[in-house]
């Protein structure tokens, strides 16, 4: 299978093997995070060139295997170094021959060592001692490992710092893959490509399994690799990045103060299991998919407290945006923080022009309205099929209106032209009064015929249906006429707008 966006590296690869052919021997280090393909890029490299491959892994164990990926290879060459294996020799007498059963000058050698990251110090030590004599061998050393799973203090940080100093050494990062690399691995699948490439973050094996098993829900691989993680942490850890998932994908350590008992301590705790990374001045999962694999580990009660902690927290600050807040009051089950908290966010997406969100916070708000409540139920219910019938206008061109009538010119509409058939069963109101006002004439109401382009685009006065949206949120459709269209009439506006 052809790797996407990893023609750069085998050619990097295979350059250095060109290198290491004529005598100058490479040490390459190959890193990544889980699932970014390096054992792939390592084995399409093998397909491509010849040479002698001899492969050893480092054990993810409690207590690692000594030298386990130089007995690997042992088994794989056989002769001197299989001997001295199986005889119990001297480390140094295996690092000698290991470097003696590369350096054949028949053809070249290329030995792959893989999860670095879990090596003992015995294979770091043969690390250093074959990196200081790689040039003057005819081989090549492949090395991988996960640099998402090193600690500060990890062991292997401080072979790379030595190794960095030294001539044969080469050192490669493969990133995630794009937005277009996602595109082409879903194909005809009917999967959403952006959304998809979102929750990942271009990561293949998460792309891949997500593909296979179908959106949105988390494939059990995926839950397994992130679930190891988790066990390997301790509780205090497991319980910060819950609630951490709670705050959501990106988080500022203020909030995550007010729900930790010790926050600074356990989010560095956190950012080294590679769960966690730090953006700035701000906190984020590595992958949405991990954020929505630990929110799923968190029990029902547990989440609810969350959700009402953070709640209390984020209303005692300025700067709290009311999408958020309604958030957590629908997390924690408070009905009032809903009503009061969804129509404010409601209010704003659709001053921004998002009325899809506008039109699914306004169905929030309703779910916890008041039963009893029949005005604000009805409004509520007017505003969800407004805000509804807006996400489906047509939004070009989109310009700043003259002010509404009586109203100071701070409070401007956002006005744009609808949807043709959108506009057809709603009479004329005016943008500035509260009761729609029927208007039998053939011209815009006083708002509406300020709202046409600055440019000429001469529209025939039938097809001037408008979509006014005041900054208090209300949504009122006008149009010149009261009648209806029939479909021919309709039709025809849409053909002459396709001449222009």
């Amino acid at each position: 299978m052809e790797l996407l966006e990893r023609a750069s590296f085998l050619q990097a690869l295979a350059e250095y093997a060109g290198e290491a052919e004529q005598g100058d021997g490479r040490l390459v280090l190959l890193s990544g995070e889980s699932g970014i393909g390096k054992t792939a890029l390592l084995e399409a490299f093998q397909q491509r060139s010849g040479g002698r491959w001899l492969w050893g892994a480092c054990d993810g164990l409690l207590t690692p295997r000594p030298l386990g990926p130089l007995f690997d290879i042992g088994a794989q060459a056989g002769g001197e170094l299989a001997r001295l294996c199986h005889g119990g020799a001297s480390r140094d007498q295996l690092f000698g021959a290991f470097l003696a059963e590369i350096d054949s000058p028949a053809t070249l050698t290329v030995a792959v060592i893989e999860d670095v990251h879990w090596a003992d110090e015995a294979t770091l030590d043969l690390l250093r001692f074959l990196g200081r004599r790689l040039s003057r061998v005819r081989a090549m050393l492949l090395a991988s490992y996960r640099d998402d799973e090193l600690r500060d203090d990890h062991p292997l940080r401080m072979v790379l710092g030595d190794l960095a100093t030294q001539r044969s050494t080469r050192r490669m990062r493969l990133p995630p893959l794009s937005g277009q690399a996602v595109r082409a691995l879903v194909g005809q699948r009917d999967v959403d490509p952006a959304e998809l490439h979102r929750v990942t973050g271009g990561n293949p094996f998460y792309v891949r399994e997500i593909i296979e098993a179908g959106w949105p829900s988390i494939p059990p691989t995926v839950r397994d690799v992130v679930g190891a993680r988790l066990a390997r942490s301790t509780p205090a850890i497991r319980q910060a990045l819950q609630a951490a998932a709670v705050i959501g994908t990106r988080m500022e350590r203020r909030w995550l103060a007010s729900v930790l008992a010790d926050p600074d301590t356990l989010v560095d705790e956190g950012l080294a299991t590679g769960i966690l990374v730090a953006d700035g001045a701000t906190l984020q999962f590595r992958h949405e998919l991990f954020r929505m694999t630990v929110a799923e580990t968190i029990a029902p009660h547990r989440k609810t407290e969350l959700h009402a902690r953070l709640l209390a927290a984020l209303e005692g600050a300025e700067d709290a945006d009311p999408a958020v807040l309604a958030h957590h009051a629908e997390g924690a089950g408070d009905e009032k923080a809903v009503r009061r908290h969804a129509p404010e966010a409601a209010r704003r997406s659709s001053a921004l022009g998002a009325h899809r969100e506008a039109a699914a916070q306004f169905e929030r708000a309703l779910r916890f309205a008041d039963a009893d409540d029949r005005p604000a139920l009805a409004a509520l219910h007017e505003a969800v099929r407004t805000s509804t019938r807006c996400s489906t206008a047509w939004t070009k061109p989109r310009w700043r209106c003259a002010p509404p009538c009586g109203t100071a010119a701070s409070s401007a509409t956002t006005c744009t032209w609808a949807r043709i058939w959108a506009c057809c069963t709603t009479s004329c109101a005016s943008c500035a009064g509260e009761k729609k006002v029927r208007r039998p004439s053939r011209s815009p109401c006083e708002c509406c015929s300020r709202c046409r382009p600055a440019r000429s685009w001469r529209w025939p006065r039938s097809v001037w249906p408008t979509l006014c949206l005041p900054q208090d949120g209300t949504l009122r459709l006008s149009r010149a006429s009261p009648r209806r269209w029939n479909w021919a009439s309709g039709w025809a506006a849409m053909m002459w707008w396709a001449r222009r």
